[in-house]
């Protein structure tokens, strides 16, 4: 996926974003993640998830959790 980076720029917020920012606490960035990303990016989370009780340290159990920092498509 390396291949498919790109650069972009960021520009200031508008007052409209920038209220929503300050009220909710995050912001939805459409388009951050190129479209052709989303089905392996979902398949690697898939494939990483596991039940809460089989983690090494306490995770809530209406969580899930997935080991994604060793999968090759998410680096």
């Amino acid at each position: 996926m390396t291949g498919l980076l790109t650069h972009t720029s960021l520009g200031r917020l508008d007052l409209e974003r920038a209220r929503l920012l300050d009220e909710q606490g995050y912001l939805l960035l459409r388009g951050a993640i190129p479209e052709g990303w989303i089905g392996p990016l979902r398949d690697a989370f898939e494939g990483g998830a596991s039940p809460s009780v089989r983690w090494p340290v306490p995770r809530g159990v209406d969580w899930r959790h997935s080991l994604l920092d060793l999968d090759s498509t998410v680096q």
